[in-house]
C-alpha cells in the first residue's frame, strides 16, 4: 500500500482544521475490485471526534507506539482511510458510477487499516463510521443485498 501524502491545514471556507491532500490518489478495492480517486487539494476533517491515527497528536503517537508493539511495521504510513470514506461520503460513488452503501464504504475504510496494521482499531471504527458516518453513502442505503 502506497502512503497517502497530506498535511494539515484549515477548510479555505469554514477554517475548521482537517487535512488537504498534497497529490492525487487512486485507491483500489482488492475486496470489491473497484476504485475510488482522490484529487490533490481535497479537504478532509480526518476522524470526526476521534483520534487520526498516524497524525501529529500526542495520542495518535501512543496508539502508534502501541500497535508498533503488537504488529510491528516499518514506520508509521499515512493511510487513506478517512480520505476514501470522506469521498464516499460526498458522493457516495466509486469510480465507475456504481453507487456505494454505508456498509461498504465503512468496509473499505475498515480494509484500509487492516492492511496499514490498525488491526484493533479497524473493528471499532469500522462501527462508527458505519452508525454515524456515511453521507451520501449512507443516503445510498444501510447495506445492499446486490453489489
Amino acid at each position: 500500500m502506497s502512503e497517502i501524502k497530506y498535511h494539515k491545514a484549515k477548510h479555505p471556507e469554514t477554517g475548521k482544521w482537517g487535512y488537504i491532500l498534497d497529490e492525487d490518489y487512486v485507491y483500489y478495492s482488492k475486496r470489491y475490485n473497484r476504485t475510488k480517486s482522490l484529487y490533490k487539494g481535497m479537504w478532509s476533517d480526518g476522524a470526526t471526534g476521534f483520534v487520526d491515527l498516524n497524525s501529529d497528536n500526542f495520542l495518535a503517537r501512543i496508539f502508534s507506539w502501541f500497535r508498533n508493539r503488537i504488529h510491528h511495521m516499518e514506520g508509521n504510513v499515512k493511510t487513506a482511510w478517512f480520505y476514501v470514506h470522506d469521498a464516499f461520503c460526498n458522493d457516495g460513488l466509486w469510480d465507475d458510477g456504481t453507487p456505494v452503501d454505508n456498509w461498504t464504504a465503512s468496509t473499505v475504510a475498515g480494509d484500509i487499516l487492516w492492511k496499514a496494521g490498525w488491526r484493533f482499531w479497524s473493528v471499532p471504527i469500522w462501527w462508527a463510521t458505519y452508525l454515524f458516518g456515511g453521507g451520501e453513502a449512507k443516503k445510498n442505503g444501510w447495506r445492499r443485498v446486490v453489489i
